[in-house]
């Protein structure tokens, strides 16, 4: 069960470009660079401010052929770590 009902959106001091691999982020206040795999981008892409953690793991299900448990756990630790950089921010819902 997936229990973070927030929603999460791109921060604007954030620039992407799709690459083979998935996805370059640079936070243009820090100049830090980060590279998302293609799971990733499918991530980064679904941060419009409607989705929850909840919304972007049933979209990843039908997507991918990894369990729900390994889905929600890799999904909560991305959200954090882009939280924690400053790519993303969350409200509540």
């Amino acid at each position: 069960m997936v229990e973070n009902p927030a929603r999460f959106r791109v921060s604007p001091d954030v620039a992407s470009r799709d690459i083979p691999e998935g996805l370059m982020l640079v936070n243009l206040q820090t100049g830090a660079a980060f590279k998302l795999n293609q799971v990733g981008a499918a991530v980064w892409k679904r941060l419009d401010g409607s989705s929850d953690t909840a919304a972007i793991v049933k979209d990843l299900e039908k997507r991918y052929r990894v369990g729900r448990d390994t889905l929600v756990r890799d999904v909560e630790v991305l959200l954090r770590d882009l939280e924690q950089q400053g790519l993303i921010s969350s409200s509540p819902t």
